[in-house]
């Protein structure tokens, strides 16, 4: 039989051999769709690797300096209160500050998503590696094509202390909600989201704001965070005190004694609260072992001298942490300060100029080199410091005032009048009006007393509404003390030198019951500072007069230390002389209350006449 003959003929059915043909094209089609839906799949783990590959996410900076964060190896620079969307690979991601004076600790952060889910899933993601950024999230109801006030939704959430936040379904990230929104199924009820960083407000306040919504720990965990990127900072890290109870707030700045560099101001701090809160505690043997340790630590030589009980100690490691390879500037900064007490004001500023050199931005050092050049007559230099802030800051009016005090002084009184009025010209505008007023009056107010003519400093304070700072100096210039003693109660800001001067007027004037009361108050300051002032509120406060060569040591800067000097000295007849010269000297200062101190250490001499 042939092979011819086997074939089936054209147009005939075959059943044996249509199935073979059925399940091929079948089989084809099977193995088609397997294909499409590999490749789909495979495009679409494609996809979803790609987007995990380059997730966006928001990295927010807390606080109110820019700094550099390294987030896997690349550098990010963040202004202050900055937020700005970056693209980060999806997993672990290590965060590490690149900026020195942003020290926090190197952490861990997870950006993640469903690797099935990632194409679909949009969440928000928010880093913020220095964790002090109050973050939240906000709704709002678009009715009619009007957003309703977040007063009248009371729907917000606040976020704190964490180093990443995950948010859904937000409209709006970082940005404001808009006027009105259009609503796909003509004008129903739409609801809108954004995040956004809250910036409003002083630490103080927010770490209120905090407490409120969030409750006391967050508060804390807020400001541990804020201490942490501001070692330098000894206000930020005092504010501790305020919200953690004392055994915690020590523990926590002893758990950063060991950084290094030595964060010199973070170690005061500890120093100065363990003193208030830890007594018995003794920090000179604890410094000394520190020292021990590192010989040749000039910060820890200088850590050590603030805290050593003995006089002759502490001058001995001050020194010495200014002799080493890499002197101290805290130590010539400290140098200066005790011999600006004593009123060897050439030494302090040999010393001070040193300070300023090794800690150029150290407002401190800045201060005390101010103070020494005052002291030493060297009015020209301050004149250059102070036109030097003015370029900086142009529309702020403490160096400008502070350069019309300098030319008063110098009895170039027109000239401080044309430094006024060109203030007031390059910052005249219709909302400043009041405060430029204030200003005008607040001036030439400093004029008249820094030339000494009272009565026409007392006319010029009368002509505006004065501060109660301002109402105060007034009431006392005039003797009036029941009055001034009225305006120190309503002023809450009222420092303790304001209340140790209305003590030395009201003992000048034999008012005993009332140099009594602001004593005690004045104390009461003295008794928040360091190991010196917390002596002199001792010697305030008893009635046992001190030894008057202690007196004359303790080192105080010159505007407070002429007060003390003064008060004890009307309190301490035998001595008297001796103090009111050592208090002459330091009474350089034209500004009040020169005139008044002047007054009282003159009038031993006018009696005798």
């Amino acid at each position: 039989m042939s092979i011819v003959s086997l074939l089936p003929k054209a147009g005939a059915r075959s059943s044996a051999g249509s199935q073979p043909n059925h399940r091929f094209r079948l089989s084809r089609v099977f193995l088609g769709g397997i294909c499409v839906l590999a490749l789909t799949a495979g495009a679409y783990s494609a996809w979803a690797w790609s987007l995990g590959r380059s997730r966006n996410v928001w990295l927010v900076n807390g606080l109110d300096r820019a700094y550099d964060v390294r987030i896997s190896g690349k550098v990010f620079h963040l202004m202050p209160h900055d937020a700005r969307q970056v693209q980060v690979a999806e997993g672990d991601l290590t965060v590490v500050s690149a900026d020195e004076a942003v020290p926090f600790s190197d952490q861990t952060c997870r950006v993640s998503t469903p690797f099935l889910k990632r194409p679909f899933v949009k969440p928000t993601f928010v880093i913020n590696p220095d964790r002090t950024a109050l973050v939240y999230e906000e709704e709002a109801l678009f009715s009619q094509a009007a957003p309703k006030s977040l007063e009248e939704m009371d729907h917000h959430k606040l976020y704190v202390g964490e180093a990443v936040y995950a948010f859904s379904q937000v409209d709006y990230p970082f940005d404001e909600f808009p006027d009105k929104v259009s609503a796909a199924d003509g004008g129903a009820d739409v609801l809108k989201k954004k995040v956004a960083l809250w910036t409003i407000g002083t630490m103080d306040q927010k770490c209120r704001l905090l407490r409120r919504e969030l409750g006391n720990t967050a508060a804390a965990t807020y400001a541990e965070n804020l201490a942490v990127c501001n070692p330098e900072n000894q206000t930020v890290l005092m504010h501790l005190a305020v919200l953690m109870p004392k055994e915690q707030v020590i523990a926590f700045l002893r758990s950063r004694l060991d950084v290094r560099p030595v964060q010199v101001i973070w170690h005061k701090t500890y120093q100065q609260l363990c003193e208030q809160l830890e007594p018995s505690h003794d920090l000179a043997a604890e410094y000394r072992t520190k020292v021990g340790a590192e010989p040749d630590n000039s910060s820890l030589m200088y850590l050590l001298a603030r805290v050593a009980p003995d006089r002759a100690e502490s001058m001995h490691w001050l020194k010495k942490s200014t002799q080493c390879a890499y002197p101290s500037g805290y130590g010539f900064f400290a140098l200066a300060y005790r011999a600006l007490s004593k009123g060897d004001f050439e030494t302090a500023l040999i010393a001070a100029q040193e300070a300023a050199t090794l800690l150029p931005d150290n407002r401190d050092a800045r201060a005390v080199e101010a103070e020494a050049l005052a002291a030493t007559g060297h009015f020209d230099r301050l004149l250059v410091l102070a036109r030097e802030a003015q370029s900086k800051t142009p529309m702020d009016p403490r160096p400008v005032m502070q350069e019309i005090q300098l030319l008063a002084i110098r009895k170039d009184v027109d000239q401080a009048r044309r430094a006024r009025d060109a203030f007031v010209s390059r910052t005249s505008a219709p909302e400043r009006a009041a405060m430029l007023r204030q200003f005008e009056v607040a001036s030439e107010a400093v004029i008249e007393y820094a030339d000494g003519n009272l009565p026409q400093y007392l006319a010029t304070l009368e002509r505006g509404a004065i501060t109660l700072e301002q109402r105060f100096e007034y009431d006392l210039s005039q003797d009036r003390l029941d009055e001034a003693a009225a305006d120190l109660s309503t002023n809450l800001q009222a420092m303790a030198g304001a209340h140790l001067t209305l003590a030395v007027a009201a003992l000048d004037s034999g008012r005993d019951d009332l140099a009594s009361r602001h004593l005690r108050l004045a104390a009461a300051g003295y008794a928040k500072g360091d190991n010196d002032m917390r002596r002199v509120a001792q010697w305030l406060s008893q009635s046992n007069l001190p030894d008057p060569d202690e007196v004359c040591d303790v080192a105080l800067m010159p505007d407070q230390k002429k007060l003390v000097l003064t008060a004890l000295g009307l309190r301490d007849s035998e001595h008297r002389d001796r103090y009111f010269k050592a208090a002459a000297e330091l009474n350089y200062d034209r500004a009040f209350p020169y005139l008044t101190v002047k007054r009282v250490l003159e009038a031993p001499v006018l009696a005798m006449k």
